[in-house]
């Protein structure tokens, strides 16, 4: 019987979370600061984790594999607050193709870890990730970047935005290989808890940022914030398990669109039409890729 390639389900999924989370943190960071509001994003959305979940054991966990999982969760609000400044600094079309750039940095070490795609397999990849670009705006950042139109340090934080994004996606998938997807998530969600906190403990900067957290009336965003940040951040670690973390980088890209989606429809933002075009050509790739077990099948 066809199923659904593993990590696709998955990949949609931490897409769908992520790609609204990134739209909400807008309005928190313009709020708080983008480095506050990738901290309470973390720390909120973990907690009921920590309350609901068992503890991981740290007697049963090889050394190794925690290492990852620590790493990921280092590397996460260090990634977030590169991409929530260099959104904040420099032109989205310019930015974006550049952090929307990390999946494919990823396919291509797990290539060197030994993936190769069918050829189906492999054109269904091929054309969401053209589809990726197309929605994100490529053409327009490479003129932008082209024209020096932007300064040198929104570029570099860009690019290590999507390089650290890329290897925190890399530590999560080495992780979960030898320990469970749980014990991987909530180790390395700590891991961010304990970062963000150290930052607010010496930096006097941070600690002011978050004294407008008295307004009662900014916590629903808040809140929604934290909930689909971790959701979409656990759906990442259920979807590198096994042969999942060679689809799900590739369907995770599709971000992209469920931002432009609440661009469109709640900020009333006008999206040219040629990026309408790579939509259509990201959901076509999108149900080429979930079918072709129908087509083995048939």
């Amino acid at each position: 019987m066809p199923v659904i390639p593993p990590g696709f389900l998955e990949g949609l999924g931490a897409a769908a979370c992520l790609g609204t989370s990134d739209f909400v943190s807008r309005t928190n960071s313009r709020r708080i600061g983008s480095f506050a509001a990738a901290s309470m994003a973390l720390t909120l959305g973990t907690i009921p984790f920590l309350v609901f979940w068992p503890f991981p054991d740290f007697t049963s966990l090889d050394p190794a594999y925690l290492f990852f999982a620590l790493v990921a969760g280092l590397l996460n609000p260090v990634a977030l607050w590169l991409v929530f400044k260099a959104l904040a600094r420099g032109p989205i079309a310019m930015v974006s193709p550049i952090i929307t750039a990390n999946p494919a940095l990823v396919v291509l070490v797990n290539g060197f870890m030994g993936y190769n795609p069918g050829l189906l397999e492999g054109a269904a990849l091929a054309v969401i990730f053209a589809g990726v670009l197309i929605v994100s705006g490529l053409y327009r950042g490479l003129k932008v970047l082209i024209a020096g139109e932007v300064a040198a340090a929104v570029v570099v934080m860009a690019v290590s935005a999507s390089l650290l994004l890329a290897l925190r996606l890399v530590m999560i998938e080495l992780s979960v290989d030898g320990m469970k997807v749980h014990d991987a998530f909530v180790l390395s969600r700590l891991a961010s808890i304990v970062f963000c906190g150290a930052v607010f403990v010496v930096s006097m900067t941070q600690r002011q940022q978050l004294r407008g957290l008295v307004q009662v009336s900014w916590w629903p965003m808040i809140v929604l914030h934290a909930t689909l940040e971790n959701m979409g951040a656990l759906l990442l670690f259920e979807g590198s398990v096994g042969e999942g973390k060679a689809i799900m980088p590739v369907v995770f890209s599709t971000l992209t669109i469920f931002t432009l989606f609440w661009a469109v429809t709640i900020a009333k933002e006008h999206i040219a039409p040629r990026r309408w075009f790579g939509v259509a050509v990201v959901l076509a790739g999108v149900v080429f890729l979930a079918g072709l077990p129908l087509l083995a099948s048939s």
